[in-house]
């Protein structure tokens, strides 16, 4: 049964998820995760859970703001459609990129903690 309550401690964790990846806290950012969770970027190989998912998100400055659009929960998984804004830096070559995505997250509810289990996102054409 869906409530407010558990809806409410889903986008908190999205919240606090995006603070750790704008920190650059690979320890924080790996936490997030189930023991079997997958980050699915647009054009690279699924990364599985360790300190691989911590270099990706720290191998450049990321500014990431989540915008939730819906939450719908179904036992233990959620299923978070959101929107991202982000800003990415690299300052050793001085390169930089926004990008707005399309972002689905599946979490998973364990011992009454939510975990990412699948996250996933693509880059949304500007019209």
């Amino acid at each position: 049964m869906e409530t407010q309550i558990e809806k409410s401690s889903v986008e908190q964790l999205i919240s606090a998820y995006a603070e750790a990846v704008n920190t650059g806290n690979r320890e924080a950012i790996a936490a997030f995760y189930t023991e079997d969770g997958l980050l699915i970027p647009e054009g690279f190989k699924p990364v599985p859970q360790g300190k691989s998912r911590g270099k990706y998100f720290t191998k450049a400055d990321i500014n990431i703001g989540f915008s939730v659009k819906e939450i719908i929960i179904e036992g233990a998984y959620a299923f978070v459609e959101a929107a991202a804004k982000t800003k990415v830096s690299d300052h050793s070559s001085s390169w930089e990129t926004n990008k707005n995505t399309r972002d689905l997250f599946i979490l998973k509810n364990i011992e009454g903690a939510w975990k990412i289990y699948r996250y996933l996102f693509n880059s949304e054409k500007q019209a």
